[in-house]
């Protein structure tokens, strides 16, 4: 009984904590390193990989340990920047976990915090494999301000295929994500799962809201449907590169 308790109070937890911790500064990540134990910022790393977006749970040691530690693929450089124009808000998907992720939208005059996971041809394969519920692209012409290097104008993300959260006309900002000049209202996870489960009028209470978005995939396909009629497609030129991709229990 008490391992029943637990595991329920882990889905919950996970649901309703993303986008997980995150160092404040760019970083490493490690296979080989406790979760949290991350290492300095290392621009060597950078070399030959891709320039991805990390712009929700992607950016925690947390997340990419989930992603990454079993395939022990060596490390990978995260690093901090500021993104005009865009910000990082709710996307119109559950995630087989339960949480409502993040992508990134156009949103002139907004400045986000966004990261950069520099990724290997092997591990960007193995990040494909966990976002399901996105297509990966590249983006052009736009201003990225980076800690320890230089600006860059383009980069590669993954874009939510519904494309993103839409209530009362409004996108919903992601709380735990910095942004200045934002505005419409933001929430944290927990808040935005109530959101949507009185919006949609379940009858389950808060926790069994989530357990049966986890244990139920006709219902959690069933609610990204709704979601999804009334979404905000990605409201910027991209170029993209792999559509549909085949996520697992990640995505």
């Amino acid at each position: 009984m008490a391992n029943d308790v637990t595991e329920l109070s882990n889905i919950l937890e996970r649901a309703r904590a993303y986008p997980y911790w995150a160092p404040k500064s760019s970083y490493t990540w490690d296979s080989k390193a406790e979760v949290d134990n991350v290492r300095p910022f290392d621009p060597n790393l950078v070399q030959h990989c891709w320039p991805v977006l990390a712009v929700g749970s992607n950016r925690s040691p947390q997340q990419l340990s989930r992603k990454f530690k079993e395939f022990n693929v060596g490390p990978i450089a995260v690093q901090y920047g500021r993104i005009a124009d865009f910000d990082v808000v709710y996307a119109a998907h559950i995630s087989a976990y339960g949480a409502v992720p993040a992508m990134l939208q156009r949103a002139p005059g907004v400045q986000a915090k966004i990261a950069i996971t520099w990724l290997s041809d092997e591990q960007l394969d193995i990040m494909h494999h966990t976002e399901g519920n996105y297509h990966f692209g590249e983006i052009e012409h736009v201003q990225l301000i980076l800690e320890h290097s230089e600006p860059i104008e383009s980069a590669y993300l993954y874009v939510g295929k519904h494309g993103s959260l839409n209530m009362n006309n409004q996108a919903i900002g992601v709380q735990n994500i910095a942004a200045f000049n934002r505005p419409y209202t933001s929430a944290n996870s927990a808040e935005i799962l109530e959101m949507l489960r009185e919006r949609l009028g379940a009858s389950e209470n808060p926790d069994n809201f989530i357990l049966r978005l986890v244990n139920d995939d006709h219902y959690r396909n069933t609610i990204i449907s709704i979601l999804a009629a009334k979404a905000q497609p990605f409201d910027y030129p991209v170029n993209i590169i792999e559509k549909d991709l085949c996520g697992s229990r990640e995505s």
